[in-house]
């Protein structure tokens, strides 16, 4: 063991040597001897290391306050300060780092207060000094908070490229500093927290495998995280796996029990996936009551009401929805549904309408242009689609594909024959999105258009592909008179 000896200029040295040891106590004891007989500011500035290392923040900034008094260019003292008392510091500290200082050294500093900057929650600025940063070279540390920051911004596919990137560490680049305290582990992100960046990331770019992998790293680490379990459950929720995204959410109320209602939800969001909807439905009513995030819970228990049948009921609830939310876009699509299913189809049109009136919506404009399909309205039918088609909306192969249909067959009675068939023909590779009945009918159709343009061997296929599933008798007889015709027409 070290003794302790009573030379002042070694007695610092051996406080020194016991700081690095991490020997903070003895450290202090001894450096606090040197001050009885030298007031200097490069021992005020260790006393201010020391109780930051035993995060004594508050006299750590004393300390350094004293040693700025003493040598107001100690730039060192500046660092520590930006550190213990804020980001503001940093701006003294970048007028007194020497020019000469190394570029590793700078791009440390840059780091640092950018890293003050996002334990602030100020991820702008903090944005902004890791960029800073950054031009002194790609370091995984750097990548590892623009990461998360773009993860926060929803700019998922960049959180992952950053963390895929191949970078050095700081521990690999900066030079040893005896100066300043580099202590990597403390700024750097801890390994959990990346994890569940990744597991968010992942699952909101459609990979919820993945996002299972990281998020069972991040809870391996962390098991009682609240965040890292509701991404969990989440995730399980994607996956299909109800009752395990359940059981993530009765360990968030055990850990977390002032997340009651939020998880009541959730669990009555796993009931509804699981077509349990009288137990969903005693959920909501209870989240009801209490008056707990309405907008989006009675248009859940609205829906649990369509799907028991209950619709006066759902109507009642759709009535009370409006007083309090009466642009909300979700509640007319769920009285068209309401109206459709209770087979007053004026009704439901003029509920679908009030949708396209607040603005384009694919739902609306599918629901209309089926409901037209039905009431065999193809005038309508023809208009609403187009219109459908002139939106910049994203529409999904399913609706594409029964549109065309709809939309097809429509041209078809209003003999416009060559404009159906194109129709039809653009569903061919997206046949699957249709109902067996219709894919049927589509080839009966076409059938008819290829027998009167004198197509006759593209003619048969359709009728051929038509015959093995359609229902109605009437069809099936016109396929026989029409195959029969063609024979003649052949032999002649």
């Amino acid at each position: 063991a070290l003794q302790s000896p009573n030379d002042v200029d070694i007695l610092q040295g051996y406080a020194q040597a016991l700081y690095h040891a991490r020997q903070f106590r003895e450290s202090q004891r001894q450096i606090e001897k040197v001050l009885l007989t030298q007031n200097k500011a490069a021992h005020y500035y260790l006393l201010a290391r020391i109780n930051w290392q035993q995060q004594n923040n508050d006299l750590s900034a004393q300390y350094l306050h004293k040693v700025i008094s003493l040598a107001p260019q100690y730039w060192q003292a500046y660092y520590l300060l930006g550190i213990v008392d804020g980001v503001k510091w940093f701006d003294q500290l970048y007028k007194h780092l020497p020019q000469h200082s190394p570029t590793s050294l700078k791009q440390w500093i840059h780091y640092v207060n950018a890293v003050v900057f996002y334990r602030e929650h100020q991820y702008g600025k903090a944005q902004q000094q890791f960029l800073v940063a950054q031009e002194f070279g790609e370091i995984k540390e750097i990548n590892e908070y623009l990461a998360a920051i773009s993860c926060r911004e929803n700019d998922y596919n960049k959180t992952i490229a950053l963390l895929d990137a191949k970078s050095p560490s700081f521990v690999d680049t900066l030079e040893k500093n005896t100066d300043i305290d580099i202590a990597n582990a403390y700024f750097a992100l801890r390994k959990d927290r990346i994890h569940h960046f990744l597991a968010v990331a992942f699952l909101y770019t459609n990979s919820p495998e993945k996002a299972l992998f990281f998020v069972n790293k991040a809870l391996r680490q962390k098991p009682q995280d609240i965040n890292y379990l509701k991404t969990s459950s989440e995730i399980y929720y994607k996956l299909k796996k109800y009752q395990k995204s359940t059981a993530q959410l009765d360990l968030i109320q055990k850990y977390a029990p002032q997340t009651k209602y939020q998880v009541k939800l959730r669990k009555a969001m796993n009931l509804m996936a699981l077509h349990k909807w009288q137990e969903s439905l005693i959920l909501f009513n209870e989240l009801v009551k209490v008056n707990y995030n309405l907008q989006q819970v009675l248009l859940l228990q609205i829906e649990v009401l369509i799907h028991i049948e209950k619709y006066e009921t759902a109507l009642l609830q759709t009535e009370k929805f409006l007083i309090s939310y009466p642009n909300h876009v979700d509640i007319f699509l769920l009285r068209g549904k309401i109206y459709r299913q209770k087979h007053q189809l004026e009704l439901a049109i003029k509920s679908y309408q009030k949708v396209i009136h607040k603005a384009d919506n694919i739902d609306a404009y599918y629901h209309l242009a089926s409901i037209y399909y039905e009431t065999k309205k193809y005038l309508r039918v023809i208009d609403i689609i187009n219109k459908t088609f002139a939106t910049k909306l994203e529409i999904s192969p399913l609706i594409k594909s029964n549109l065309l249909f709809f939309r097809g067959v429509a041209l078809f009675f209003l003999d416009r024959f060559q404009d159906s068939l194109n129709d039809f023909s653009q569903i061919k590779e997206k046949e699957k999105y249709l109902k067996s009945k219709d894919v049927s009918c589509l080839y009966y159709y076409r059938g008819i258009i290829l027998f009167q343009q004198k197509k006759y061997s593209e003619a048969k296929k359709s009728f051929l592909i038509a015959a093995k599933d359609l229902k109605s008798s009437s069809k099936q007889k016109n396929i026989q008179s029409y195959l029969q015709q063609m024979e003649e027409k052949i032999k002649k």
